[in-house]
């Protein structure tokens, strides 16, 4: 499990078992649950935008989610361009 503090109330831990994305309110002390839509994606790490305040989530079959608080914890795949680098060397 992952775990990722975005604010003093609110710590975000992935479940990869589970396939889930935790939200732990501290103030209140309870969990929210959110299942990714992807099966078995495996979810290994979790980061905020500290300006959006938006929550990317790094899925173990090599893809990227996120979570928007700002919409009713709406659910997507990130858009991004993959590339390869295979003949460039990697340090």
């Amino acid at each position: 499990q992952n775990e990722n503090k975005t604010s003093t109330e609110t710590i975000w831990i992935t479940s990869p078992s589970t396939n889930e994305v935790l939200m732990f309110d501290t103030l209140a002390g309870n969990f929210k649950s959110f299942s990714l839509p992807t099966a078995n994606s495996s979810p290994l790490g979790v980061a905020t935008d500290p300006y959006t305040g938006q929550i990317w989530v790094a899925e173990g079959i090599g893809k990227i989610a996120s979570i928007d608080p700002h919409n009713n914890f709406t659910i997507s795949r990130a858009n991004y361009l993959r590339m390869t680098y295979s003949k460039l060397p990697v340090w």
